[in-house]
């Protein structure tokens, strides 16, 4: 319990400090950057993440789900707020590479197997239908690589690769997530983290 209760005070605190920071930022002029539509009444921003529709507000310091009106979830508001901090153009250099070669990869590699693709053969073994089915809570496209390979959509010009094996006799299923290079940039190895299991767990 007490764990948990860190880690969202630890996301409340991410959350306020990255609210401070955008105060100072240009949102029409970082829309344009990071490949966002244009802010619209009051400078609120739609976007795509996730696989679903949110609003932020540079108003009220608030991300929406707006068929709901709820609040987005504290984990994934603030992986919204990070991309909307990247100061600078956001483009993918079409170069995949694993969580392990990012800047501090290593460091997180065990955390980052532990919450994202381990929980995620778990799940699935060799149900690849039910896996394929599940995708289309994401905006996705398949790759030809793998059992199941598919780009899915995290937010703005950024996306995650699953490449998912089947297991047999010998060798048991097997998931590997790789990112495009661009993403180093953009969000931090936590972040990275973060983003991985959110789409895993939505998997689920």
């Amino acid at each position: 319990m007490d764990g948990i209760l860190n880690t969202q005070r630890a996301l409340s605190l991410a959350v306020e400090i990255a609210l401070n920071s955008l105060k100072e930022v240009d949102i029409r002029t970082r829309c344009i950057n990071l490949g966002l539509p244009l802010p619209g009444a009051k400078g609120s921003v739609e976007l795509q993440a996730f696989g679903k529709a949110m609003v932020f507000s540079p108003q009220s310091g608030k991300t929406i789900y707006p068929d709901s009106g709820s609040i987005v979830k504290p984990v994934e508001q603030i992986l919204v707020l990070h991309y909307l901090l990247h100061d600078g153009p956001v483009a993918e250099v079409h170069n995949l590479i694993s969580f392990r070669d990012l800047p501090g990869g290593q460091f997180y590699l065990g955390p980052f197997q532990a919450r994202t693709m381990i929980p995620l053969v778990k799940h699935f073994e060799n149900n690849i239908q039910l896996l394929e089915k599940n995708l289309d809570r994401f905006k996705w496209m398949p790759i030809n690589t793998g059992d199941l390979g598919a780009s899915i959509h995290v937010i703005g010009n950024i996306s995650m690769t699953l490449v998912y094996r089947l297991g047999d006799e010998e060798f048991p299923p097997s998931a590997n997530i790789c990112f495009d290079r661009i993403v180093s940039r953009v969000f931090s190895a936590e972040d990275i983290v973060r983003i991985a299991e959110v789409i895993c767990r939505g998997l689920f």
